[in-house]
């Protein structure tokens, strides 16, 4: 199969475009900045470097091919840019394009509850929820998967709060969900790569609570478990401070307290544990 993988030098498209090229598809990689595709080069037929929020730079770019699948997202908000450009009407345009292209089929990685029911969801919730509705009601047969978390969150919120000796988590920590691992997620990817209008919530292979995960850190680290903990309603109090002084930290704040405070448990799947990245991270 001939394979386009958007976001393809992203922490997921990495590893789910070697992934796909081990199991002999033909697979493009597209990214906003074509130099970053070059480490991936030897897994890819061709890199396309494009900028998804202008239309323009995607004509053609989907000519040819039997799948699209989208990896992206946008991690951090800017001042000029935010989830709804990327998560949604980038992918949008880039949805239409492959529409115009005749492309047959299109996967999307979102996050686990896009369709979950409430009047406060995040803004990246809400720009994904926006795009997957549009791919569910496109032409194209399409596949959504749902992701729980990634292992790179727990080293980057929970090793580093561990070294600097505590940690501190929104509600009482009870909070649980099952961190993946990129190359478990993108073989999950390429087992259901012609699954037909179809959503995936997928997580790793071990179930944990947010305390569970932080005593876990203390102990790779070598220090004593020290924990604050704040109240939903008192984080979002302290976030809406925040957000006069520095406003693009509080979607990523909304999101952070839309995690700790819901469990995002998905389907099991891989085998890698977060014990050993946690380990392999602990400089």
């Amino acid at each position: 199969m001939k394979v386009l993988v958007a976001g393809a030098a992203g922490y997921l498209g990495t590893e789910l475009v070697r992934v796909l090229s081990a199991r002999g598809h033909r697979v493009v990689g597209l990214d906003l900045d074509l130099s970053r595709l070059e480490n991936n080069a030897e897994y890819l037929s061709n890199a396309i470097g494009a900028d998804m929020t202008r239309k323009a730079e995607l004509k053609g770019k989907c000519d040819g091919f039997d799948a699209v699948i989208s990896t992206v997202g946008l991690e951090y908000p800017q001042k000029t840019i935010g989830y709804f450009d990327i998560d949604y009407q980038a992918n949008l345009n880039l949805l239409k394009e492959a529409e115009r292209a005749g492309v047959k089929r299109f996967l999307y990685v979102s996050v686990i509850l896009a369709d979950m029911e409430s009047d406060d969801l995040p803004p990246i919730v809400v720009a994904k929820r926006l795009f997957e509705k549009e791919l569910m009601q496109s032409d194209l047969k399409w596949v959504v998967f749902r992701p729980t978390g990634y292992f790179k969150d727990i080293v980057n919120i929970f090793l580093k709060g561990a070294k600097k000796g505590k940690i501190r988590l929104i509600g009482d920590g009870q909070t649980k969900f099952n961190p993946l691992h990129p190359v478990d997620f993108s073989n999950f990817i390429a087992d259901n790569l012609e699954a037909d209008n179809q959503v995936f919530e997928v997580g790793g292979p071990e179930v944990y609570s947010y305390l569970e995960l932080g005593k876990i850190a203390f102990e790779i680290v070598g220090k004593p478990p020290k924990f604050s903990f704040m109240t939903p309603g008192g984080f979002m109090k302290f976030a809406k401070v925040m957000k006069l002084f520095k406003p693009m930290l509080y979607p990523i704040f909304h999101f952070g307290m839309w995690c700790m405070t819901n469990d995002m448990i998905g389907k099991k799947t891989g085998t890698h544990k977060i014990v050993d990245t946690l380990t392999k991270n602990r400089g």
